[in-house]
């Protein structure tokens, strides 16, 4: 009998005409399968057996079938996969960060009338968010604030958003219209703003909208994707099916936000080319002065200010409600604007309805948790940040870090963010779906 403690290789040999069956290169991998139609040959200390009917386990100088297809959805046969992805040297960070680089420094014009002939050679990097009239206004020697989300500034932290000071020049930019359309689209909303129209709020909510599927986009770009597929090179099984699973996710997610967000700017294009601009259903709230903090973004309303939850981002099979929310400098103040141009789940009218129920003095509280819940696309001036004390912080924090899964209570005002503005008015329009 052979001695349990026996060090032993176990390793096969197929039988001659013999057909093998492989279902899973992670079975393959951990010497799963059963030995249907081969021999597995066990040599240890005492002697050799021969049965046809054993466990199979991989030999270290077995190669896995050609035919055998990775266990990770790629598609790719797994001898060129996660064949040994574990002794693969991981990605260094330069790799990484130029794949990034390359996706979001494309240049292309969204404009819905862009053509050769119309558009101009020049493609620009557009301002998200009014250099002019608005991110002057909150910067200090030429600089403003932002939680930082470049790769360099991702791996520095160990994978944290930090607060830091970027030029008024790169901030907010983006690479999606050419000079002759960004300047005449947007030229409404890029100078100084007197009386807030509904042309003005469409805009706003345009460029908001083109910004969120030009950074969407960017990072479905296939480069980028395989760069995300081999993040787990170097690592165990274990770490490999964790990232490999949170990228399938990831990818389904993506997809259909580019569907959703297609459609969204399909919406919008036929409503600029026919300067239909009351299409839109808006929620303004209006302040006698200038703010410290100013955003372009594009958001999908998941919970309200109440617990209360309007939609689910997990069920990818069905569209869902996005909206705008842009803070815009006024020769009296400014507005915070709140807008969308359809809905099917009543997400935005329903998150609208929740801000509408909070007291004055509540509002400026719950729209700076919203924008840094929801939003990359913020700024704010340095010294607003410093005159934070350390549990406002904290909480700004919290809310910046937030991505997926937001919990019912992710909007509750709890006391620990206190913001001071002046509210003078506000108002809802909400156009009926046609």
């Amino acid at each position: 009998m052979t001695n349990q403690s026996t060090m032993s290789v176990i390793t096969t040999y197929p039988r001659k005409g013999a057909s093998s069956r492989f279902t899973d290169s992670l079975d393959w991998e951990r010497g799963l399968l059963t030995c249907e139609n081969r021999y597995v040959r066990k040599f240890s200390l005492s002697g050799c057996t021969l049965c046809p009917h054993r466990p199979m386990a991989k030999h270290k100088n077995l190669a896995p079938p050609p035919s055998l297809i990775c266990w990770c959805g790629s598609g790719l046969h797994y001898r060129d996969c996660h064949y040994e992805r574990g002794k693969q040297t991981p990605l260094r960070p330069h790799e990484i960060q130029q794949q990034h680089h390359r996706a979001f420094s494309r240049r292309y014009c969204m404009h819905p009338e862009q053509s050769s002939t119309n558009c101009s050679q020049q493609l620009v990097a557009a301002h998200s968010i009014s250099r002019s009239s608005t991110l002057n206004a909150i910067a200090e020697n030429g600089h403003v604030m932002h939680f930082g989300r470049s790769f360099q500034s991702m791996v520095k932290h160990e994978g944290r958003m930090i607060p830091e000071r970027i030029g008024v020049n790169q901030a907010s930019i983006f690479t999606g219209f050419c000079h002759t359309h960004d300047s005449s689209t947007f030229a409404p909303i890029d100078q100084p703003i007197t009386s807030l129209t509904g042309e003005h709020i469409f805009l706003a909510a345009y460029r908001a909208v083109c910004r969120e599927l030009f950074t969407k986009t960017a990072v479905s770009a296939e480069a980028v994707l395989n760069v995300s597929r081999k993040l787990d090179r170097g690592k165990n099984e274990a770490a490999q099916r964790v990232i490999q699973g949170f990228n399938h996710w990831r990818e389904l997610g993506l997809k259909a936000g580019l569907r959703d967000l297609r459609r969204e700017k399909s919406e919008y294009d036929h409503a600029l080319i026919h300067k239909n601009h009351d299409r839109v259903s808006y929620y303004v709230v209006t302040l006698d002065h200038a703010l410290p903090i100013a955003c372009t973004i594009g958001f999908t309303p998941e919970v309200d200010f109440h617990g209360n939850r309007f939609q689910r981002l997990d069920n990818i099979g069905e569209p869902v409600d996005n909206m705008t929310c842009s803070i815009l400098k006024t020769g009296t103040g400014a507005v915070i604007v709140f807008a969308w141009i359809f809905e099917k789940n009543g997400a935005c009218s329903g998150l609208v309805n929740s801000i509408e129920r909070l007291k004055l003095h509540q509002l400026p509280s719950a729209i700076v948790r919203l924008v840094f819940e929801y939003g990359e696309n913020v700024f704010f001036s340095p010294s607003w940040w410093e005159s934070l004390d350390d549990r406002a912080r904290k909480t700004i924090d919290k809310h910046a870090h937030s991505f997926y899964d937001k919990p019912e209570g992710a909007l509750r005002l709890d006391g620990s963010l206190k913001v001071l503005w002046s509210v003078v008015g506000r108002k809802k329009v909400i156009r009926s779906q046609s």
